[in-house]
């Protein structure tokens, strides 16, 4: 097992087949109780490496397999820096193109102003749409949820998306959505 610190709230989790067995972990079998499992088994070596208080903070935590073994990125909320929005990056995780399409629909002209820039990735099972929001981040969050999942978007999920999904559009992914027939 190795862990990596990735910035101050955040680290990957390498477990191999031989910690898996171990651990008496099947990764088809993985649930958020064995997670949770995980995590408290590790908490003090987790607050040591990002230097935080585990019990005061929510976790966001997501699982790979890999050849040998499986990745776990967990990262912290930084709720406590929340206090400015504007800047801040929305991963938007949908299930199917159709509302990925609505919620473009809906964001439409009247918030547009509001986005820096938009990016569009998927895979074999999700459509992830990387929003840079200029200002309103908290009400276009809000907007996102009744569409899709809402990710943070930290260093940690824009990396996994870069890393497991394909870039479909790198810019002006919502304008482009819009554009298509449909």
């Amino acid at each position: 097992m190795t862990i990596d610190k990735l910035n101050d709230y955040a680290l990957k989790i390498y477990l191999n087949k031989n910690d898996l067995e171990k651990l008496e972990i099947n990764f088809y079998d993985i649930d958020s109780s064995c997670i949770k499992k995980l995590i408290i088994m590790l908490s003090d070596e987790i607050s040591e490496i990002l230097n935080i208080d585990m019990s005061n903070e929510k976790l966001y935590v997501e699982v790979f397999a890999k050849k040998s073994g499986c990745l776990i990125f967990i990262s912290c909320s930084g709720e406590s820096q929340k206090s400015d929005a504007s800047g801040k990056v929305l991963i938007c995780q949908f299930e199917d193109f159709e509302k990925l399409r609505n919620f473009c629909f809906r964001l439409g002209d009247s918030y547009m102003k509001k986005i820096k820039f938009s990016q569009l990735y998927g895979n074999n099972n999700h459509i992830r749409l990387i929003i840079g929001v200029r200002s309103d981040y908290y009400i276009l969050t809000g907007i996102a949820g009744q569409y899709c999942k809402v990710l943070p978007g930290n260093e940690i999920n824009t990396g996994v998306t870069e890393e497991y999904f394909s870039c479909i559009e790198s810019s002006e992914a919502i304008q482009k959505v819009l554009s298509l027939p449909g």
